[in-house]
């Protein structure tokens, strides 16, 4: 298998601490955050995502904070609509998500633009859901033609791309590493794993980019889990394209039988654990779904501190 040599030029005419961040090595944490859920959504709900920005500013330990796209819901508003009003809400690191669902490459460049004139310049690519090829709609712009679009029209966008290494069809796992190359060969400077809980495939994933001498950080995505999700554990996904492991399942079902807080912080103490094994394995960091409030993060980021002086 050939070697694919890159060079990473991870040098800004702006100021951009993640980048600087991503050059120094440090263990990263970034928080999500996502949009209102209706595009017609009261100015109300957009107080509530400015609330929660300026919330997570107090936490001294949390880098930045990324911000979803459209997403989890068909309805939810685009990421760029609320630019501005975060940059001015939280000093925290700004990560604006561009999803290629239902969009042209002229509507992904035009948000970026609105990205860049914040003074923000770190993006987010990700494919987005395909629409089912409904007649009158556009399907979605690739992940891969979405950096390959934004590269020449800004070198300073520090532009980061999905992976999803937790495939174990022989077929899956060349389509997935394939792609990947595409990405940081079109100009990706960082990688997130989708979330997963196998360590082994985690593991592996960090040998084929040292096999490949592809010098790329890459993140972890850990998930909190909503109390009225848990019954989807019976079915051993929270989401499609995560897969819980039965003693994980088990754990968390007989937490949640018991009371919300229960789960909560069983919850707690199974990503604390999950994120000292992506410390162990050489990740630059985790970004951390799910969790909309400061206490419970910060409550998440002790017990990691406190497993880290034991393992």
């Amino acid at each position: 298998m050939s070697n694919v040599n890159i060079q990473f030029d991870l040098s800004f005419d702006s100021d951009n601490r993640f980048a600087t961040t991503l050059l120094q090595g440090d263990f990263t944490y970034i928080a999500e955050i996502d949009p209102p859920a209706d595009e017609h959504r009261p100015d109300s709900q957009l107080v509530l995502v400015r609330d929660q920005a300026m919330e997570f500013s107090n936490l001294n330990w949390l880098l930045g904070l990324s911000i979803n796209d459209r997403a989890p819901g068909k309805d939810n508003c685009p990421s760029i609509d609320y630019v501005n009003m975060l940059s001015s809400s939280s000093h925290k690191v700004m990560i604006f998500c561009l999803s290629g669902k239902e969009q042209e490459i002229n509507d992904i460049k035009a948000a970026a633009a609105v990205i860049k004139s914040s003074g923000n310049r770190n993006i987010f690519a990700v494919t987005g859901n395909w629409n089912g090829g409904q007649p009158g709609k556009v399907q979605y712009v690739d992940s891969v033609d979405i950096i390959r679009s934004l590269v020449p029209m800004d070198n300073t966008f520090n532009i980061g791309a999905a992976v999803n290494p937790y495939r174990y069809n022989p077929e899956d796992v060349f389509l997935l590493y394939a792609k990947m190359k595409r990405k940081i060969a079109s100009g990706c400077r960082y990688l997130v794993c989708q979330v997963g809980w196998d360590m082994m495939k985690a593991q592996e994933l960090q040998w084929y980019l040292q096999m490949c001498d592809i010098p790329i950080p890459v993140f972890a995505r850990v998930l909190f889990m909503r109390y009225e999700d848990s019954n989807l554990l019976n079915y051993r996904r929270v989401r499609p394209e995560c897969v819980y492991p039965l003693p994980i399942c088990e754990v968390l079902m007989r937490a949640a039988q018991q009371s919300p807080e229960k789960f909560l912080q069983r919850q707690i103490d199974l990503l604390a654990l999950q994120t000292v094994g992506y410390y162990r394995l050489g990740f630059s960091g985790v970004q951390i779904a799910g969790c909309h409030n400061a206490t419970i993060l910060q409550q998440y980021y002790d017990k990691v501190q406190e497993y880290l002086q034991e393992c």
